[in-house]
């Protein structure tokens, strides 16, 4: 398996067959890693292990580097709108409104308890 695995990194894989094989053997291993190390889900925990990272993302999001960001990507629409380009510009509009908002739609939606 390892021999196969060698030669499926360095691109010398001689047939589909043997990629798939690979491929499997190595969903296997993945699927027996899970299985004999349950403390690497997070399913039913609560979120707690997370939250430090919402928390920072949220006040990113919504301090100046994501006032920054959403400026950026308004001022990328309207080059776009100069191009003619006029699908990409609207999405990057309700990219760049978005940007500060998200955090609060999450919010306001689920109700997260830390």
């Amino acid at each position: 398996m390892l021999r196969m695995l060698y030669y499926l990194l360095m691109g010398q894989v001689r047939s589909q067959a043997s990629a798939a094989a690979v491929a499997f053997a190595l969903a296997l291993l993945l699927a027996g890693l899970l299985a004999l190390s349950p403390d690497l889900a997070f399913a039913g925990t609560g979120g707690s292990e997370v939250a430090s990272w919402y928390n920072d993302i949220a006040s990113a999001l919504q301090g100046f580097w994501g006032k920054l960001i959403a400026m950026a990507f308004i001022g990328f629409s309207l080059v776009f709108f100069k191009d003619g380009a006029i699908i990409p510009a609207i999405f990057l509009i309700f990219v760049g409104l978005g940007v500060g908002i998200i955090p609060d739609i999450v919010d306001a939606r689920f109700s997260l308890t830390f």
